[in-house]
């Protein structure tokens, strides 16, 4: 009689606005192998779903589904957890979109589905910057903005599931309209695609369009109207940050995503902005820091969905 196999291994996927990150882990979170695409822009969520479903399948048979354990799906929210609906705002394809129950036809296997900036703190506060403190907050400042918290290694999740979209904290009343419709998010001032946004709104039209690490290597440079853009998506994540800390007390906050780990304009700036909003003495000792896990915070956090106690 042969013995079976051992299910060791647990896939993680990490769906953001701009790319997709796959992998297979052990279940020690050991990187077996990785895959990263650029998100499909299509209006046809079926035709993004084959399209990561291709690299899953390709990810599972490298190492053989029989040692699988499950995927741990990390995507943009909000999420309605009853239903198993996604409701991304930087991806138009998966509105009111069916993905746990699309990945469950497609992979018989156990499928967990959370946020992917929860899954991303969820790693931070294991594995990562945050792994010896007790209360943590994981910030991804990229595409858009986003936050999970976790509290004595447990993640909070909230009354629906959906704790932690400090995208939306208010930091300008009489700030413009964000995807979603609030007024004056910090996502309008500071997210990737705002940040583009107002540059290219408030440029000629002979004016070619820069990418966001072009803006902020012209603000660290001198360019006056670069640097204009920089310090209010600065002031508007410093305030964010202070908002937040008033009101759980953190011990750390984490900060992640393209923008958050290498915008050199944002830590040179962000220490002096956090001056005028953390005014309470608890909050001035709060940690501030960048992720240690790169670009794989989140695809480890969401393979170790399946080792987290709650589930």
């Amino acid at each position: 009689m042969i013995a079976e196999k051992k299910k060791e291994n647990i896939i993680g996927v990490d769906i953001g606005g701009t790319k997709i990150n796959i992998a297979v882990v052990n279940n020690k979170l050991e990187l077996i192998k990785s895959f990263i695409i650029p998100t499909l822009k299509t209006q046809h969520g079926d035709e993004l779903m084959n399209y990561v479903a291709k690299y899953v399948k390709e990810a599972g048979e490298f190492v053989g589904w029989n040692s699988i354990h499950g995927i741990g799906i990390g995507c943009p929210g909000p999420i309605d957890y009853t239903s198993g609906l996604i409701f991304p705002t930087w991806i138009p394809a998966w509105k009111a979109y069916p993905l746990m129950h699309k990945f469950q036809s497609l992979f018989h296997c156990p499928i967990l589905l959370e946020n992917d900036a929860k899954v991303y703190a969820l790693a931070e506060a294991w594995f990562g910057s945050g792994k010896s403190s007790e209360i943590v907050v994981g910030m991804v400042i990229s595409t858009g903005i986003g936050a999970g918290i976790v509290m004595k290694k447990q993640l909070f999740h909230g009354a629906t599931g959906n704790a932690g979209h400090l995208g939306h904290v208010i930091v300008d009343f009489n700030g413009v309209s964000c995807a979603k419709g609030g007024i004056g998010c910090v996502t309008t001032l500071a997210s990737g695609n705002a940040i583009t946004a107002i540059f290219s709104e408030r440029q000629s039209q002979t004016v070619i369009d820069r990418s966001v690490e072009e803006i902020d290597e012209a603000a660290l440079n001198g360019d006056l109207f670069c640097q204009n853009i920089m310090n209010n998506a600065t002031n508007a994540i410093a305030a964010t940050i202070a908002t937040t800390t008033h009101i759980i007390d953190p011990d750390i906050f984490v900060i992640g995503g393209g923008i958050g780990r290498n915008s050199r304009y944002l830590w040179h700036e962000l220490p002096k902005a956090l001056e005028s909003y953390l005014c309470l003495e608890f909050s001035k000792k709060l940690n501030i820091v960048k992720s240690s896990l790169g670009e794989n915070a989140g695809v480890l956090g969401a393979a170790a969905l399946f080792l987290d106690p709650y589930n």
